[in-house]
Order: C-alpha cells, then sequence, then structure tokens
C-alpha cells in the first residue's frame, strides 16, 4: 500500500483494523513492514482470487464463500468494536446519503433536501437497537479473497476496511448481499439473512427491515458516489452500474419501514435513463 503524506490516506487505520481483524481470528493481511510518516506498507498478498469472480466460474464456490463471508461476519459480531473507534451514526448516514442530490440530481431545492433528510431520519429511527459492531463499511465481494489455506474463516481474505465505524450488524451484510458491482442471487441473499437474523437473536421480519433501511442508506450514497466518480474524477465506467444499484435500492424502497423515503424518491429521484447514463459520463 502506498499513501505519500501529501494525499488524504493514512495507513494508520489500516494498520489498526488489521490488528483487531487478526485478534479475532480472521485473515487481514500479514504486515511485513511499515513507514507510517512515508505512507507506505508491504504486506501479505493474497492474490487475486476475488470472490466475484470464482463465484462466476462456479456456482459451488459460490454458494460455499458467501456461506464462509457470512462466518467472518458472525466472527465480527461476537466481538466488542474497538473503544475509541467512531460512530456509525445519523449524522454519518446523514452526510453519505446527501451524496445522491449533491452529484446525480441535477438540482434539488432546499425545501426537497430538508424533506430528504426528514424521510432518511424517520427510517433510521426504525433500526433495531442491537449493539454497535465493528462494521467494515466495504464488505463485498470484490474486496474478499479466495485462499487455498486454511479452513472456515482462514480460506478468506480480507481487505479495504480502513474506514470502518462501530455500528449496526447489518451494514457489512447489506454490502455483500446487495452488491453494487454484481447481481446476488436470491436464494444466496435470502439464505444469509435468515442465517444472519438467527445468529443475532432477532426475528427475521425485524432484521429484514433493518436491511431495508440500510440498503437503501447504502444504495443512495453509492449512486451518488458512482456519478461523482465520473464527474469529478473522470472514472466513466461507473454509470453504467447506476441501473442495477437503482434496481437494489427499489427493492429496499419497497419495505413499508421506508416509506417516507419511498415517496421522496419517487417524487424526486427518477431511475436512470440513457441520456442521463451518457449526461454523466459526458461530464468527465
Amino acid at each position: 500500500m502506498d499513501a505519500p503524506p501529501h494525499t488524504e490516506e493514512k495507513i494508520g487505520p489500516f494498520l489498526r483494523i488489521t490488528e483487531v481483524l487478526r485478534e479475532f481470528g480472521l485473515r487481514s493481511p500479514k504486515i511485513e513492514a511499515f513507514n507510517e510518516e512515508l505512507g507506505f506498507i508491504l504486506m501479505e498478498d493474497f492474490g487475486d482470487a476475488l470472490i466475484a469472480q470464482e463465484a462466476q466460474r462456479d456456482a459451488h464456490s459460490e454458494d460455499r464463500l458467501y456461506d464462509v463471508a457470512l462466518e467472518c461476519l458472525k466472527t465480527v459480531w461476537s466481538h466488542e468494536p474497538p473503544n475509541d473507534l467512531a460512530s456509525y451514526d445519523r449524522q454519518t448516514y446523514q452526510r453519505e446519503s446527501s451524496l445522491v442530490h449533491q452529484w446525480y440530481l441535477a438540482s434539488c431545492s432546499t425545501n426537497a433536501i430538508s424533506e430528504f433528510e426528514r424521510s432518511l431520519d424517520a427510517a433510521l429511527a426504525r433500526l433495531s437497537g442491537l449493539s454497535p459492531v465493528l462494521v467494515l463499511r466495504d464488505y463485498h465481494a470484490e474486496n474478499l479473497i479466495a485462499l487455498d489455506k486454511g479452513t472456515g474463516v482462514e480460506c478468506l481474505g480480507l481487505l479495504d476496511y480502513q474506514d470502518a465505524l462501530a455500528g449496526h450488524p447489518a451494514y457489512d451484510l447489506v454490502s455483500l448481499v446487495e452488491d453494487a458491482r454484481r447481481a446476488v442471487p436470491t436464494t444466496i441473499r435470502d439464505r444469509l439473512i435468515s442465517g444472519a437474523a438467527e445468529f443475532l437473536g432477532l426475528d427475521e421480519d425485524t432484521f429484514r427491515s433493518d436491511i431495508a433501511i440500510l440498503g437503501a442508506q447504502r444504495n443512495l450514497k453509492i449512486i451518488g458516489i458512482f456519478a461523482r466518480l465520473s464527474i469529478r474524477d473522470g472514472k466513466t465506467k461507473y454509470p453504467a452500474m447506476i441501473p442495477h444499484v437503482f434496481d437494489l435500492l427499489a427493492m429496499d424502497l419497497a419495505h413499508p419501514s421506508t416509506e417516507e423515503l419511498a415517496v421522496w424518491c419517487e417524487a424526486n429521484l427518477a431511475p436512470p435513463s440513457r441520456e442521463k447514463i451518457a449526461s454523466l459520463k459526458a461530464v468527465a
């Protein structure tokens, strides 16, 4: 990892969460050497067997690897998060979700933004009151590596967790089963949600409500991020992924727990037309 001092990225959080995960018994990369002042880490190479690619290659592997991914989350949920880890709180949810009207929408009135915040707050207020856990935040099939050695959770390598916070257990499961970059089979999604609810001691209807709320929040954020990546950073492959994320968002907004947010999106957030996708690319 190379994060020079002049960049915003710092290696300290990555080093810290790497150690936490290893203490949990999970496979974060072994750190061979680092220089925090220079922003450089020499670490274990997990290879390139992303579970997204392994799943595409073999349906049997897909089932197994997603089951292992859930077992890794159960391991995380079984431990207290670090004491001084920042909270994944309402303000953070709101700030992230605001990216959708900052970058995807051409314009949004002050009244519409206020109503968006109110409707998101109404949904967040319905989250179950589970104790906070370590939330890795980008726990999906392109940040998980199938390893040749090890059994159980040791056969899955974890990456990209430097932005971890302490928050709701459903968030990382949402990242996994509502993957912005690939369609996760419904059978796998349902099995993982059921297994997670049982492990957490929640009835499944309550947990599915949590999934819908945090799924809507996350997918709104991702639509904004993908638009920003194209408009600001010139990464024009991302607008083509936005229709899939809208499909995931529609699924979340169909749940009663996100009713107010669904009304706002119906009035203000049109699904992307070909012209809209082209315009996001053209700006870049």
